[in-house]
């Protein structure tokens, strides 16, 4: 059931995985709207971080340790874990 309308839900599984959900398009509009907007605040914060100059100091630091072989990104990292 869906949390937000009640409604039935149902899911598509491939090899053991839930790899969809099917849900009514009323739901997925909510959804939807959820996510823009929390990308929309993501972009809107980043761009107010990009302005500090201690946190460009801290990316430009961070980069310059990358370069230097001292730490490694952390893409690269979770990838090992």
């Amino acid at each position: 059931m869906s949390p937000l309308t009640g409604a039935p839900l149902a899911t598509v599984v491939e090899g053991g995985e839930v790899s969809a959900v099917i849900v009514p398009v009323q739901v997925f509009d909510v959804w939807d709207k959820l996510m823009k907007t929390a990308q929309d605040e993501d972009a809107r914060e980043a761009e107010q971080l990009a302005r500090i100059p201690r946190f460009q100091a801290g990316v430009r630091e961070g980069l310059e340790s990358i370069e230097k072989g001292e730490t490694r990104p952390w893409r690269e990292a979770l990838a090992d874990a």
